[in-house]
């Protein structure tokens, strides 16, 4: 009986040291991501150079864009019209590992308020682990702002 106490034991530690390692590399991880999608912001919202945002781009989402006829050039001489970057705070929405047909994946979703010298927007972005190297890509980046309704209705 002692034993088999011993053994339950001993299999209870691990399973709690087991799961102490995925949250405390869970909390690292995350950490990471929002770190890299705060400056991925910033950098962007700098000048608005569609090169900044390119270098980081997934490649099924530039796929897509292809597809769609769409550039990150044709978007931002839209978002160029914000102005500068004042502040910006961005909160995680999930983070997570995927199953997909082409294997798993790690993704996590942001939104972002931001305030530009010309208005406010919120910016969703999805960034996606590469699989090659393990940088972070985005996936998603799309800003939406009250100014742009004023720009179209001129």
């Amino acid at each position: 009986m002692k034993r088999f106490l011993k053994i339950i034991l001993a299999t209870l530690l691990l399973l709690v040291a087991i799961i102490g390692y995925i949250s405390w590399r869970y909390s690292q991880s995350s950490k990471n991501t929002s770190a890299f999608v705060e400056q991925l912001v910033t950098d962007v919202s700098k000048d608005w150079n569609p090169e900044t945002i390119k270098e980081h781009t997934h490649a099924l989402l530039a796929e897509q864009m292809a597809r769609e006829g769409q550039s990150w050039e044709d978007y931002f001489l839209i978002y160029r019209k914000l102005g500068a970057l004042k502040s910006n705070t961005c909160k995680l929405l999930n983070y997570g590992s995927f199953a997909g047909l082409s294997g798993s994946y790690t993704r996590a979703n942001f939104t972002c308020s931001a305030i530009y010298e010309n208005g406010g927007a919120t910016i969703n972005l999805s960034v996606q682990q590469a699989d090659h190297d393990g940088s972070w890509q985005v996936a998603v980046f799309h800003i939406t702002s009250p100014m742009f309704i004023k720009i179209l209705q001129q």
